[in-house]
Parts: C-alpha cells; sequence; structure tokens
C-alpha cells in the first residue's frame, strides 16, 4: 500500500488465533524477512479471501487494505 509520501510499504493481512500481538509479529518478521520485505503494518481479519479455485484473492486483499485508508493515490 502507498503510504502518504506515495511509497509503497508492505501490510500484513492475519487471521489470529488469539489477539494480535503486532510486536512479536514485528519481531519475528525482522528476524526472518529482508528488511524491505518486513510488513509496517498488521491487520487482523477473519479470514483471507480466497478465488473460486481457493488461492488467495490479492485483488480483494488490496480493496480489503484500500478500504482502511481509503482511494490510492
Amino acid at each position: 500500500m502507498p503510504n502518504a509520501l506515495g511509497a509503497d510499504e508492505v501490510w500484513a493481512l492475519i487471521v489470529p488465533n488469539g489477539k494480535l500481538n503486532e510486536e512479536a509479529l514485528q519481531k519475528h518478521c525482522c528476524g526472518a524477512l529482508a528488511q524491505t520485505h518486513v510488513p509496517v503494518r498488521f491487520i487482523s481479519v477473519s479470514e483471507i479471501p480466497r478465488n473460486d479455485n481457493g488461492k488467495v484473492d490479492r485483488a480483494r486483499l488490496g480493496t480489503i487494505a484500500q478500504g482502511l485508508t481509503g482511494p490510492r493515490g
């Protein structure tokens, strides 16, 4: 998702199986991913949208995230 300056940021939409612990997720991602791939925001969702073939529906993920911030610029 683009930030306020128009630069793309990584966001993670996740289905937690308990209370979302962003600090722990951030720490885990920093240790496991390249810095450019570490999400700057974690968003709790009830389910990951899937298409008719059962694959992750990336367009709908974008729509969900866009709904949290308003129109993409």
